[in-house]
């Protein structure tokens, strides 16, 4: 893992949204973070988080395993406030009751032997810290489409993974708008008082397999999820948020 972002370092940050300011404030009032809380950011790149994190609390830590990120964290580190290391997750050591916060953004999905890691932070966190995991979601890339492919697993459904043909057809046949599923996507998410996703859902259920999606004499409930579904989103997220920093939430809800 290390090489491969050693490669792309030096262009890394601009290859990404800006952080929420929202996401920031959430973590220091869900965490109640304070200035003498221990915090560590895991996979923290060239540390665009652990910097925030450094505005709350005196004691922040970013480990990465790519060795340029560190450099370039360090770099940007003018004041020495952040203890960098440049150490792969799986190797490094929690010590106990050590830190009121370990948070990831974005490069949990990318750590060897998850459970084992989640047994190292347990217990490496303090008692009442908490393990803060922002996970790479294909939802806020395009939210509309993927929602939908959520709808069938949540039903039992069987759908075939993001990428496969099926997916690809079926998407096709609806015609869905280009605009709904590219990256600003958010806006267009309004609170309706009548949702057809599960209608939608138990139908295309009753499709054979082997049937073409075109054939269905319904795609017209599909095209109405362009303005007629419902999003529910946690009040603590949709308090002073931008629609652009919707995404974020990961909470899409039916």
């Amino acid at each position: 893992m290390s090489s491969g972002f050693d490669n792309v370092a030096e262009l890394f940050d601009s290859s990404l949204p800006p952080l929420p300011e929202e996401y920031c404030r959430l973590i220091q009032k869900r965490f109640n973070l304070g200035k003498d809380n221990k915090v560590i950011d895991l996979g923290c790149g060239t540390g665009l988080l652990t910097f925030v994190l450094s505005r709350f609390s005196n004691y922040v830590e970013g480990i990465d395993a790519s060795k340029k990120m560190i450099e370039i964290a360090r770099s940007r580190d003018k004041e020495k406030i952040i203890n960098w290391g440049n150490v792969a997750v799986e190797n490094f050591d929690f010590g106990y009751n050590n830190y009121s916060l370990i948070i990831s953004y974005e490069s949990f999905h990318l750590f060897p032997n998850i459970n084992e890691l989640l047994k190292k932070c347990a217990q490496g966190l303090k008692p009442n810290g908490f393990l803060c995991v922002g996970w790479c979601n294909y939802q806020w890339e395009e939210p509309l489409k993927n929602i939908i492919i959520d709808v069938f697993k949540s039903f039992g459904l069987e759908w075939e993974e993001w990428g496969y043909q099926r997916c690809h057809e079926f998407f096709s046949a609806v015609k869905l708008n280009e605009e709904y599923l590219s990256p600003v996507a958010e806006e267009t998410i309004r609170v309706q008082n009548k949702s057809h996703i599960k209608d939608i859902a138990s139908y295309l259920a009753s499709i054979d397999k082997s049937a073409k999606f075109e054939s269905s004499e319904r795609v017209d409930l599909i095209r109405e999820l362009e303005t007629n579904f419902r999003c529910f989103l946690s009040s603590d997220w949709i308090s002073g948020m931008s629609s652009y920093s919707i995404g974020y939430s990961r909470k899409f809800n039916f």
